[in-house]
């Protein structure tokens, strides 16, 4: 069973990708302050103006909304595992370095 302070480590480096992951889709103005000093939350609506999601829909089209999306893909034909690996490390990469050289800054103390 992983120590108390293993579990504050990985809860800590949580925070630090979230943070940065509402910094890239924000930007640092008074949105992402609202995020994450006030805990804001956010309607469907106002999701997608923020660029949070790039949909919302009512709760009763959201079986219906998620099936149509998921044919759309399967008309695209599987993804290579390599090829989303790569789309996915391209937009993140910011936050894979931080954590990154946050993780060499910590074990070197």
């Amino acid at each position: 069973m992983p120590s108390l302070e293993k579990k504050k480590n990985c809860v800590m480096k949580c925070l630090i990708l979230w943070c940065h992951y509402f910094r890239l889709k924000l930007g640092l103005g008074q949105t992402f302050n609202d995020v994450l000093v006030l805990g804001r939350r956010f309607s469907g609506p106002e999701a997608v103006a923020a660029g949070f999601v790039k949909s919302a829909v009512p709760t009763t089209d959201l079986i219906d909304t998620a099936t149509q999306l998921a044919g759309q893909l399967l008309v695209q034909g599987p993804y290579k595992r390599e090829s989303l690996q790569a789309m996915k490390q391209s937009v993140y990469q910011s936050i894979i370095d931080y954590v990154h050289q946050d993780s060499r800054m910590k074990s070197s103390l």
